[in-house]
C-alpha cells in the first residue's frame, strides 16, 4: 500500500512541478495565448505562486523517498488538490469567469475534475496507510506486553531454582576465603610475640650439675 502511495506522490511531483513552471512563465504571453489560458496579472504574483508550487513539489519528492513523511504529505497534498479542483469548477462552470474560448472552455473544467478525483485518491490512500501503520505499531506494542507477562508468569525450572539457592552460598563462601589470610596473620602475631628471643648462649649445651662431684673437687 505504501509503495502505491509513493507512486502516487511521484505523479503529484510531476503535476505540481508542471503547474509551478507554468506559473513562473507568466510573463510569456505567447505561451499563454497558445494554450488559451488567462495570464495572471500582475506577473509577479504568478511567479511567486510558481515558486511556492516548485517548493511543494520538492517536499512531495522528499516524502516519496522517506517513508516517515509519505502518509502525512500525501494527505496534505490530496486535500490541496481536491480543493483546487472544486475551486476551478466553481469559477469555470458556475460563475463562468474568466470566460474561455475554444479548447480552454473544455480543458479548464476537465483539469478541475481531474484535480478533484486525484486529490480524493491521495486522501484515501494516505488514510489507509496511516491506519495500517497505526495497527502495526499497536500490534507490536501488544506483542511486547504479552511477552513480558509471559516471562513474569512462567514457572521456574528446577535448574534455575537450584542455581538461585546455590548462588548465595557461593557468595557467602567467597567472603571468608578473602578474609582468611588477614585473620591468620592477626592470629599468628600474638603467638610469635609471646616467644622470648634466644640469648647469645642459647645454643650452648649445658651439663647436668651433680653435687657430689663438686665436693670431691673441693677436697
Amino acid at each position: 500500500m505504501k509503495a502505491l502511495l509513493r507512486a502516487v506522490l511521484i505523479v503529484d511531483v510531476l503535476v505540481t512541478a508542471a503547474f509551478g513552471l507554468l506559473m513562473i512563465a507568466t510573463p510569456w504571453r505567447s505561451l499563454y495565448d497558445m494554450l488559451q489560458l488567462v495570464q495572471v496579472s500582475p506577473a509577479m504574483v504568478g511567479q511567486l505562486f510558481g515558486i511556492v508550487l516548485l517548493a511543494l513539489a520538492g517536499l512531495q519528492l522528499r516524502a516519496a523517498i522517506h517513508g516517515a513523511l509519505t502518509a502525512p504529505v500525501a494527505g496534505a497534498s490530496g486535500h490541496a488538490l481536491w480543493a483546487c479542483g472544486v475551486l476551478m469548477l466553481v469559477w469555470l462552470v458556475a460563475v463562468r469567469s474568466p470566460s474561455l474560448a475554444g479548447l480552454g472552455l473544455w480543458i479548464g473544467p476537465l483539469v478541475g475534475v481531474a484535480l478533484l478525483l486525484y486529490g480524493l485518491i491521495n486522501v484515501r490512500l494516505a488514510a489507509a496507510v496511516r491506519r495500517r501503520d497505526r495497527a502495526a505499531a499497536q500490534g507490536a506494542a501488544s506483542a511486547e506486553r504479552a511477552r513480558q507477562r509471559a516471562a513474569a508468569t512462567t514457572p521456574m525450572t528446577p535448574a534455575q531454582a537450584a542455581d538461585m539457592l546455590t548462588s548465595p552460598a557461593k557468595s557467602a563462601g567467597r567472603v571468608p576465603a578473602m578474609t582468611r589470610p588477614g585473620a591468620s596473620a592477626t592470629n599468628a602475631s600474638p603467638s610469635t610475640a609471646s616467644i622470648p628471643e634466644a640469648g647469645p648462649g642459647a645454643g650452648e649445651r649445658r651439663e647436668p650439675f651433680v653435687r657430689g662431684d663438686n665436693d670431691t673437687d673441693r677436697s
